[in-house]
């Protein structure tokens, strides 16, 4: 279907055709974010799903072992673990989901904000150097939102900056002048991002770390920035640097 037509009328039919187009434009938005979530939540329950069915699917054999049985009852606890950190983690995410919302916004002075919260990365991040650098005229920016969750965000993209980047090896803090308003990045040396996920990597459960033991990584922490930049008015978005 294409898009509800959006008058240009500047009068009170103008102004609601274009508050319906813009109404629908996130319901679309929202329904194709609902449709992604339940593809990877079905892709994730899948394995531990598939575990305990096995195991309990073995434990009916009479004639097992009392070592084996209790080597399928633990398979079977495990998968139930899995399952429930899977729950528990999608349950966070839909309680930052409501705080993000509900956030009141103000003006914010981002150089003095983020060279405090970049100086406390030392102590975090003792295998890497985390550095602050404003680019020229950005001395006096200022932006309407919220303290909060700009440093939510940026704890999350350095804490993934410093999951790829190498011991020892820099990760920057930039602020710069953009075309409208101001850019934020954070930059590190690391793998290359394949390209079919640069335009996925801030949807949610989507992610590169690998899992560990048998904690999935649900790819939660990059969808919450976007979810801060879109209520700040901004985006995120992914790029390699050149060379």
């Amino acid at each position: 279907a294409g898009a509800f037509p959006r008058s240009e009328a500047r009068d009170e039919i103008g102004e609601l055709s274009r508050r319906f187009a813009d109404l629908l434009e996130a319901i679309a938005g929202y329904n194709d974010y609902l449709k992604h979530l339940a593809r990877q939540l079905g892709h994730e329950l899948r394995t531990p799903i598939a575990v305990i069915q096995s195991s309990l699917d073995n434990l009916e054999d009479s004639g097992l072992s009392t070592a084996d049985r209790a080597t399928y009852l633990q398979r079977a606890r495990d998968g139930l673990g899995r399952l429930g950190r899977i729950l528990a983690a999608m349950s966070e995410a839909s309680r930052l989901e409501d705080s993000i919302r509900a956030a009141e916004l103000g003006p914010v002075a981002l150089p003095p904000l983020l060279a405090e919260v970049v100086a406390a990365y030392d102590d975090s991040y003792p295998d890497h150097r985390v550095g602050f650098s404003p680019a020229a005229g950005t001395e006096d920016a200022t932006v309407h939102g919220s303290a909060e969750l700009l440093v939510q965000a940026l704890d999350k993209l350095v804490d993934n900056a410093a999951s790829f980047a190498p011991a020892g090896s820099g990760i920057t803090v930039a602020l710069r002048p953009a075309a409208e308003g101001w850019q934020l990045a954070v930059e590190n040396p690391g793998p290359a991002l394949p390209e079919t996920l640069r335009g996925q990597l801030f949807e949610p459960m989507v992610s590169l770390r690998a899992e560990r033991g048998d904690s999935p990584h649900l790819g939660l922490g990059l969808h919450v920035v976007q979810l801060i930049a879109r209520r700040l008015g901004g985006r995120a978005t992914a790029e390699n640097r050149p060379g």
